[in-house]
C-alpha cells in the first residue's frame, strides 16, 4: 500500500508534481516522467528494468522516463519528485536524454548533495503554495546539474521501436481507469484492437506478469485504501474495486497477506499513540512530523549558490489614508476582556498558578474564569458508602472560589466530569489526569450532587453572588464518544436537560449556558441541529451559548467521527477564525437561537501542547490579528489558556517546549502576554481599523492609539503537520514571506500644537521570551538568577519622541518587522489658539 502527500502539482501549467510517500508495495508500472527518489527513512527495495535497487537513509535513485520498475518496503518514507519533460515545450531538450544517477553505486557520496539541495529548496520556496518561476528555475539548475555529470548512453532497449511503449501506456491507463469494472483480457484487447492471445505475451512481456496477477494488485491495493480509511463493509469494499464477490476479495487477500481482511483492519487502524492499547482517541496526542529533517539539513550546503538569492521581498507598504481623529465609527465594549482560561480546578491550587493569575489581574484584570474538572476526583468532592449513599465534599471548592474572588475573578462554573464513583464507565477517561468523561450510572444521584453544590454555593456566597455566576455542564459532547461525546446522543440530551432543570429548580434566574461545543462547520449527523431543537421541544433552551475554538483543521471528525484520530493538522486559511464567526452567525436562527449571548469560552491556534510556533512571536501577531478583525462580536474570546502549567500533558523538561500558555511553567510571560497587555491599553472609541490597523481614541479626543501588526501565516507544509527544517531553536522557518510591513498614515483635523508620542513594540528582539531565551544560548536554565535575567530581557521595546503638528495634519511612517506588534499612543499637547 502506498501513502502519497503531494506538496507541489503544477499540473500542465509546469510538469512538476513533488509527494512525501509511505510506501509499502508498488506494482511494475512506467510513465513519461523523470522520476528522482530520496529517501527519508526506512528501506526500499527497487526494480528497474533488469536492475536490483536496496535503498536506505538518505540514498538517491533517478528513473528514466519509460523505464518498468516496481518498488516493495515493508515501511519507507520517501521523497518523488517527478519532472515531465513531454509536457513543456520549454524542457522539448531534454526529454530524449537518458541519466545514470544512484548514490549507492559510486563510492563519493556527496556527488549527490547538489541534487539533494535542490530538492530541498524545490520544497522550501513551495511550502506556502504554489511558486511557479521558482520551480522553473530550479528545475532548471536540477537538470543542468544532471546534463553535466549524469548524463548516460542510452541502452539498446531504449532504441526500440517506441511504439510498444506508447501501445502499454493504453493498456495501464486502460486498467486504471476501468479496474471497478471487472474487467478482463478480452475487454482490453478489444479497446486496442489485438488478439488476447497476442495481448497475453506482449503485457507478459513488457509488464514481467501476467494480466490477472496485475490486476489483481491493482484492485487489492485500491480495496486496502478503502478499507483503512472508510468504514464501508468489507463486502461493499469487494464490489467497489472490482471483484465480483466478497469471497473472491478476501480469498485473495488471504493469499497476499496471511490473513482475513477484518483482522488486517483492526491491526492497521489502531493508533499507536492510544494508551492502554484501548481504541480510543488521545485528544492531545497531537505531533509534528518530522520526516523531511534528513533532507533539511542540505538546505544551507551550498551558499556559493544559494537559491534564495532568486528570490528578493521587498517591504510591504500599506497606505492607511487620511484618518479624521474626530470620527467615531463606534463604541468598544472590549468584550475580549471578559473572561479568561486556566487548565483545572485542581491546578488552581498551586501556588505558582495563583501568582500569575495574581500578575494578570494587576496589569489586566478579567471578570471572569474558566476552567475544567470541578467533579473531577482530584477534588476529592463525590464518593459512596458501601451501599451506595454518596458522601459529599466541597472543601476544595471553597478554597478555589475563596482565591478567585480574592483577585477580582467570578467563576464559571462547568459541571465536568465525572466522579469515577459515579462514572457508567470507569475506563473512559481522557488527559493525563485521567478525567472521567462517562455518562453517570444513576441520574438522580448526579441531580443530587448538581443540587447540593448549587445549594452550597448559595448558602456560602450568596444568592446575589451566584446569580451572577454562569452554569453549563460538560465539555465538547459534540466530539466522538472516544473524546469527550457519550456512545448514545439522546442520553447526553437527556443528561443536559436533567442538569439544567436541577441547577434552575433552585432559581430560575440562575444563567445556565450550553455545553462547551466545537460547533464544527460540518455538523456531525446533524448534532447541533438535533440538540438545540430537542432544547426547543423540552423548554431548556440554554441562555447563553458556550464554545470553543482551535484552527486546527477538524475536518477528519467530521468525516469520520467514529474512527480512531490523531489531529495533526492546522488550518490553511490565515482569515479561517473570521469565516468560522461568519458561519456561526448565519446558523443560529436555524438552532433558535437568534438573540442568543455568545461566549467563546476556549480559544488558541492549536490544541497541541507541543507545537513549537506557540512560544514564538507568531502567536502574538496571530491573537492580535484575530481578535482587532473580529472585535466584540463575541460576548467573550476565552484564550486557553493562562500558563504552560497545565494537567492536560505530563510537563515537559523543556522550558519553551510549544506550551498554549501565555506564561511558561515558571511564570515568564511569553510575547502573547504582551500582546494582550497592549490590547487592552486601546481606547474605548474606534475611529478606524483595517488589515494590519486599528485605531482608536479617548472619549475626550486628547490621546489616540494605533495598533499596528505585520501578520505572516504558516506555510501549507508546516499545516499538514511537517515541520521540515524547523528546530527547537529556529522556530521561524515555516513562515516563508516573512518581509517588512511599512504602514503610512495622515492624521487629519487635529486642534493641537504638538504631541508626545509612545511606540511599545514587541518583536524578535523585544518583548519575546523566547527568543531572548534564544539569544541567551538556548540551553537549560537552572537557577532563578538565570530566569531573572531572561525575563529582564523579555519586556517590549519603547520608543518616546515628540512631533510638531502642522496645519491640522499629522504623517507617519511606521516600520514593522515581520510578526511585530506596535502600538503608538498619541498625548497631544496645548491647544491651538485661534
Amino acid at each position: 500500500m502506498e501513502e502519497r502527500h503531494e506538496i507541489i502539482n503544477f499540473s500542465d501549467k509546469i510538469p512538476v508534481k513533488i509527494f512525501i510517500n509511505k510506501l509499502g508495495n508498488v506494482p511494475k508500472h512506467w510513465h513519461n516522467s523523470l522520476e528522482i527518489l530520496f529517501i527519508l527513512s526506512g528501506t526500499v527495495h527497487i526494480l528497474v528494468d533488469d536492475k536490483y535497487y536496496s535503498l536506505n537513509n538518505e540514498d538517491l535513485l533517478l528513473i528514466n522516463s519509460q523505464s518498468l520498475h516496481e518498488l516493495y518496503s515493508d515501511e519507507c518514507e520517501l521523497i518523488t519528485l517527478q519532472i515531465n519533460l513531454s509536457k513543456s515545450e520549454f524542457f522539448n531538450d531534454y526529454k530524449n536524454l537518458f541519466f545514470s544517477c544512484c548514490s549507492i553505486d559510486d563510492t563519493d557520496k556527496n556527488n549527490y548533495d547538489y541534487i539533494r539541495y535542490l530538492l530541498a529548496k524545490l520544497i522550501k520556496v513551495n511550502e506556502s503554495g504554489e511558486n511557479s518561476f521558482l520551480t522553473i528555475a530550479i528545475t532548471c539548475l536540477l537538470l543542468n546539474e544532471l546534463v553535466t555529470n549524469f548524463q548516460a548512453k542510452k541502452p539498446d532497449k531504449f532504441t526500440e521501436d517506441k511504439k510498444n511503449f506508447n501501445q502499454l501506456s493504453n493498456i495501464l491507463d486502460y486498467i486504471n481507469n476501468h479496474y471497478r469494472e471487472g474487467i478482463t483480457l478480452n475487454d482490453i484487447a478489444k479497446n486496442e484492437h489485438f488478439s488476447v492471445s497476442y495481448l497475453s505475451r506482449f503485457f507478459k512481456k513488457y509488464m514481467g506478469v501476467n494480466f490477472t496477477s496485475y490486476y489483481n494488485k491493482i484492485r487489492l491495493e485500491h480495496a486496502v485504501n478503502e478499507m483503512l480509511s472508510s468504514d464501508e463493509p468489507i463486502s461493499a469494499i469487494a464490489i467497489n474495486n472490482g471483484f465480483p464477490d466478497s469471497r473472491a476479495f478476501v480469498s485473495l487477500f488471504k493469499e497476499s497477506y496471511g490473513m482475513l481482511p477484518s483482522e488486517y483492519r483492526s491491526k492497521n487502524t489502531a493508533n499507536h499513540y492510544f494508551a492502554s492499547g484501548k481504541n480510543e482517541i488521545n485528544y492531545l496526542a497531537v505531533t509534528t512530523s518530522s520526516s523531511l529533517t534528513n533532507l533539511a539539513k542540505y538546505l544551507n550546503m551550498f551558499p556559493e549558490h544559494n537559491v534564495n538569492l532568486l528570490q528578493r521581498k521587498l517591504d510591504k507598504q500599506i497606505d492607511i489614508g487620511t484618518i479624521d481623529i474626530n470620527k467615531c465609527k463606534k463604541i468598544l465594549a472590549h468584550k475580549f476582556r471578559k473572561l479568561c482560561c486556566v487548565g483545572s480546578t485542581r491546578d488552581l491550587l498551586f501556588s505558582e498558578v495563583q501568582d500569575m493569575l495574581k500578575q494578570l489581574q494587576r496589569e489586566m484584570p478579567f471578570e471572569y474564569i474558566k476552567f475544567h474538572g470541578l467533579l473531577s476526583d482530584d477534588m476529592m468532592i463525590y464518593d459512596e458508602l458501601s451501599d451506595g449513599t454518596p458522601i459529599l465534599s466541597f472543601t476544595y471548592i471553597d478554597k478555589v472560589l475563596d482565591f478567585l474572588l480574592s483577585v477580582g475573578l467570578k467563576p464559571l462554573i462547568q459541571l465536568s466530569f465525572m466522579p469515577k464513583a459515579l462514572a457508567s464507565d470507569k475506563e473512559k477517561n481522557s488527559f493525563f489526569m485521567q478525567y472521567n468523561t462517562s455518562p453517570p450510572k444513576d441520574i438522580n444521584k448526579w441531580v443530587y450532587l448538581v443540587t447540593s453544590l448549587t445549594n452550597h454555593l448559595i448558602d456560602r456566597y450568596s444568592l446575589k453572588e451566584v446569580l451572577k455566576w454562569p452554569f453549563c455542564v460538560w465539555n465538547e459532547p459534540d466530539t466522538p464518544p472516544e473524546m469527550f461525546g457519550f456512545k448514545d446522543t439522546t442520553s447526553f440530551y437527556n443528561f443536559y436537560k436533567a442538569t439544567y432543570f436541577a441547577v434552575k429548580q433552585i432559581d430560575k434566574r440562575i444563567i445556565f449556558g450550553s455545553p462547551s461545543l466545537l460547533l464544527l462547520p460540518e455538523d456531525p449527523f446533524n448534532w447541533y441541529y438535533s440538540f438545540f431543537e430537542y432544547c426547543y421541544k423540552n423548554k431548556c433552551l440554554p441562555d447563553f451559548l458556550n464554545i470553543h475554538y482551535y484552527d486546527d483543521n477538524f475536518e477528519i471528525l467530521t468525516k469520520n467521527p467514529i474512527n480512531n484520530i490523531i489531529l495533526n493538522r492546522l488550518n490553511t486559511d490565515e482569515d479561517s477564525f473570521s469565516k468560522y464567526l461568519d458561519s456561526l452567525f448565519n446558523r443560529l436562527e436555524l438552532y433558535h437561537l437568534k438573540d442568543i449571548p455568545v461566549y467563546m469560552t476556549e480559544w488558541n491556534l492549536t490544541v497541541n501542547h507541543r507545537n513549537l510556533i506557540n512560544d514564538t512571536c507568531f502567536k502574538a501577531c496571530y491573537i492580535t490579528k484575530n481578535l482587532l478583525e473580529n472585535y466584540d462580536r463575541l460576548n467573550s474570546f476565552g484564550y486557553w489558556s493562562l500558563t504552560d502549567f497545565i494537567n492536560e500533558l505530563q510537563p515537559s523538561e523543556m522550558l519553551f517546549h510549544g506550551g498554549l500558555g501565555l506564561f511558561t511553567i515558571n511564570g515568564i510571560p511569553k510575547a502573547h502576554y504582551h500582546a494582550f497587555k497592549l490590547l487592552y491599553k486601546l481606547e474605548n472609541e474606534l475611529i478606524d481599523s483595517g488589515k494590519g490597523w486599528f485605531i482608536t481614541k479617548s472619549s475626550e479626543g486628547d490621546t489616540i492609539q494605533i495598533l499596528l501588526y505585520n501578520y505572516t501565516h504558516y506555510s501549507n507544509l508546516f499545516a499538514t503537520g511537517e515541520i521540515f527544517d524547523m528546530t527547537s531553536i529556529k522556530r521561524y522557518t515555516s513562515f516563508s514571506n516573512l518581509c517588512n510591513s511599512i504602514f503610512s498614515v495622515r492624521l487629519s483635523n487635529i486642534t493641537y500644537e504638538s504631541c508626545i508620542i509612545k511606540e511599545t513594540f514587541i518583536n524578535r528582539n523585544n518583548g519575546s521570551s523566547f527568543d531572548s531565551w534564544v539569544q541567551m544560548g538556548g540551553q537549560p536554565l537552572t537557577s532563578n538568577e538565570e530566569l531573572e535575567i531572561l525575563k529582564s530581557h523579555s519586556q517590549p521595546g519603547m520608543y518616546i519622541h515628540k512631533e510638531n503638528i502642522k496645519s491640522g495634519y499629522l504623517d507617519l511612517q511606521i516600520t514593522l518587522e515581520p510578526l511585530e506588534i506596535r502600538l503608538i499612543e498619541i498625548k497631544f499637547k496645548v491647544k491651538q489658539t485661534t
